[in-house]
């Protein structure tokens, strides 16, 4: 891998982990300031329910019963300079657990599209989306032969 490419990755992954728990935080202990997350034409995908823009994306989180997120795998990587010209741009996932108010845990999935505004990450599109555990049928199970 030349240099430029390792730098913007190692960047990516620093970016992603300071990210993702400013974040997840904010989204458990201070929800009334998720919109300064997003541009202010950020896009978000809630189980596929989608918003648009600064305020109705804080008022679906208003809506949002208190939460508690477990985080279990944050991957990211740079989207590069070809796709979105100079602006440092990374996608971000992320795996984990979130329990809301009188609620059974459930597994999530998140993507994140962040790009830089000044020194600051700005969410571009969002989707989340609640995992269910899908039991393989018989003929996709491995057999031993």
């Amino acid at each position: 891998m030349d240099q430029e490419l390792k730098v913007k990755v190692d960047d990516a992954c620093r970016a992603a982990e300071e990210f993702t728990k400013l974040y997840y935080e904010n989204l458990d202990r201070r929800r009334h300031m998720m919109s300064k997350y997003y541009l202010d034409c950020g896009v978000v995908v809630w189980n596929g329910n989608g918003v648009i823009g600064k305020d109705m994306i804080q008022n679906l989180f208003m809506e949002l019963p208190a939460s508690e997120s477990t985080l279990t795998s944050v991957d990211s990587h740079p989207i590069l300079d070809a796709a979105v010209g100079t602006q440092q741009t990374v996608l971000i996932q992320v795996a984990g657990f979130i329990k809301f108010q009188d609620k059974l845990v459930q597994p999530f999935q998140q993507n994140f599209m962040v790009t830089a505004e000044g020194d600051k990450w700005k969410i571009v599109n969002d989707c989340f989306r609640f995992q269910e555990v899908i039991e393989p049928s018989e003929d996709a199970k491995p057999r031993l032969h």
